[in-house]
């Protein structure tokens, strides 16, 4: 009984201690005058949010370029991790120039993921 009172102690900790570094956490909105002009850093807080409000499949190079900037390596934008050093958000581009993959780094708090481990073993 006391060991059981124990791991959901724990595991209580954890949740909430993932809770609050993912709210601390969470990113800015997507600006396409910061991203272009900002570093990596900025980059990876604006990440979110341009999954969620822009669909870059299916855009054009020119759109593309005219929303993200130039890339800077090849079709890679670098951001920034402050826990995992830089993330990259590859876009490819079919023959006619069409956006036909965005792979968007995993943008997850490392805590959280943490956490769903955590979590994954408790229920085992």
């Amino acid at each position: 009984m006391m060991r059981a009172r124990h791991r959901w102690f724990g595991f209580a900790a954890l949740l909430f201690g993932a809770v609050v570094a993912a709210i601390a956490m969470r990113g800015e909105p997507f600006d396409p005058e910061a991203w272009q002009r900002g570093g990596g850093r900025e980059r990876n807080g604006m990440l979110d949010d341009l999954r969620r409000s822009h669909e870059l499949v299916g855009m054009t190079r020119d759109e593309v370029r005219a929303l993200l900037g130039e890339a800077d390596l090849g079709s890679l934008y670098l951001t920034d991790d402050p826990f995992d050093g830089y993330d990259i958000l590859r876009v490819r581009f079919d023959a006619r120039g069409i956006c036909c993959e965005a792979k968007f780094p995993d943008t997850r708090p490392w805590p959280v993921e943490y956490a769903e481990h955590v979590v994954r073993l408790l229920l085992r």
